[in-house]
């Protein structure tokens, strides 16, 4: 039997699909063996995908997302919605794990929510916060009680740049050169923690921004663990 050609709209899916993988696999280190690897199918079939071939689905399109590290709407809005939908599904149904992982008709999302910056400041873990009408990202590994927030500003460039997403963990340890996000004169920052024998600091990474000195205000909300760049 004939396989059935792609709507031209999965077809531009697929399409937006690898143009995200060849501009990323030089920076990621991944090739399509990797992706069948992490995929655990056949390299033929990542073929299939990217070259338009085999229609992606939510389980799919879910995957690539976490391995390439951009939220499926980068490449299919589609498939976005019908993850969402079908995560609020079992959200309402009271499936949720110790992780923050959501399953929804057999295959797991690794979710959390993108909230604001005064948001973080308040923020004490997923069970106390008021998720109607949040939006949700995907993210590569579960992490407790984590959340997503959009870079503002240049302080951070060139690593991050305006608009990025960054994951963050608040039970990660808060080691030497790590990303955090700090409560610093009352507002919630973005910056690289730094040690100078035992004084910490809040290090923009452009020059052009100052130093921020600790005082007894100052405290970490949480760790930076990802990057999700928005195209």
């Amino acid at each position: 039997m004939k396989k059935q050609r792609l709507t031209d709209e999965r077809v531009l899916e697929n399409d937006a699909l690898k143009r995200i993988f060849t501009e990323k696999k030089q920076e990621l280190g991944i090739t399509q063996a990797s992706l069948a690897r992490d995929l655990e199918i056949s390299q033929g079939a990542v073929s299939l995908y990217l070259n338009g071939i085999n229609p992606l689905n939510p389980p799919i399109a879910s995957a690539f997302a976490q391995i390439l590290q951009v939220p499926v709407s980068a490449f299919s809005v589609r498939l976005s919605k019908e993850i969402d939908r079908m995560a609020a599904v079992a959200e309402k149904r009271h499936i949720r794990s110790g992780m923050n992982n959501v399953t929804a008709t057999g295959y797991h999302l690794n979710r959390v929510p993108v909230i604001s910056w005064v948001r973080a400041g308040e923020w004490r873990d997923i069970e106390h916060y008021d998720c109607e009408d949040t939006e949700y990202i995907q993210i590569t590994k579960a992490i407790k009680d984590g959340f997503a927030l959009r870079v503002q500003g240049d302080s951070m460039q060139p690593e991050f740049a305006d608009g990025d997403i960054i994951v963050i963990d608040p039970h990660a340890p808060q080691d030497n050169n790590s990303y955090v996000v700090a409560i610093h004169d009352d507002k919630a920052t973005f910056k690289k923690l730094v040690f100078d024998g035992e004084t910490p600091y809040l290090k923009p990474l452009n020059p052009q921004y100052p130093l921020l000195s600790w005082d007894e205000d100052t405290r970490i909300v949480g760790v930076v663990k990802q990057k999700i760049k928005i195209y």
